[in-house]
């Protein structure tokens, strides 16, 4: 997303449009916490973008999730992070096998993708 992350702002000066972005079958989306890309070792440096891209590049996609860990705890090694770390891996290949094998549509129809507009988060 472009926007700020919720509860920045006041729910009525958030833009609530959802953002549709196209992705192949076998994609994984990643999400993180800002804990991950903050997560700085004893010189200060943070693990940020560098080091998630790093930890992931070469490693097959059922293994990224564990390569991420081992690799966020080798930068802080031995310290504490300041902040929470959480992350998440959504494997899309997985989603769209497991839909085809219940006979499941593997995409969204059109009609389903809501675009309508809410006055304010808590609406939704």
């Amino acid at each position: 997303s472009r926007h700020l992350p919720l509860g920045v702002l006041p729910s009525d000066e958030i833009d609530p449009h959802p953002e549709f972005e196209p992705f192949r079958a076998d994609a994984q989306i990643f999400v993180c916490s800002d804990g991950l890309s903050e997560a700085a070792c004893q010189q200060g440096r943070q693990f940020g973008g560098n080091g998630i891209n790093a930890s992931v590049a070469g490693v097959s996609p059922s293994e990224r999730f564990e390569a991420i860990k081992i690799a966020v705890v080798d930068h802080l090694a031995g310290h504490s992070a300041t902040d929470d770390i959480t992350y998440a891996l959504i494997d899309c290949a997985a989603e769209v096998r497991r839909r085809a094998q219940r006979g499941l549509a593997v995409t969204l129809p059109q009609q389903a993708l809501n675009t309508h507009s809410h006055a304010a988060a808590g609406d939704w």
